[in-house]
């Protein structure tokens, strides 16, 4: 399976059916779903080039609550 399968099969079953959560509309959804995703991917990305010098909790933080926004 290639990357583009990889990536229809985690939109279809995953991210579309959380955006729909979230009430975005059909049209939006690809956009909203690249934009976190990017994001993601730009993280981990830098942590690697950092040669993982953080620990994957705080990363994981990190994506959290870019994601979350940050609790009060």
């Amino acid at each position: 399976m290639g990357l583009e399968e990889v990536h229809k099969r985690l939109f279809t079953h995953i991210i579309d059916p959380i955006l729909e959560r979230f009430h975005y509309n059909e049209r939006e959804r690809p956009y909203v779903a690249r934009f976190y995703l990017s994001g993601i991917t730009s993280i981990v990305n830098l942590w690697i080039d950092n040669n993982c010098c953080d620990s994957i909790d705080s990363i994981i933080q990190t994506i959290t609550v870019c994601v979350m926004g940050k609790k009060n």
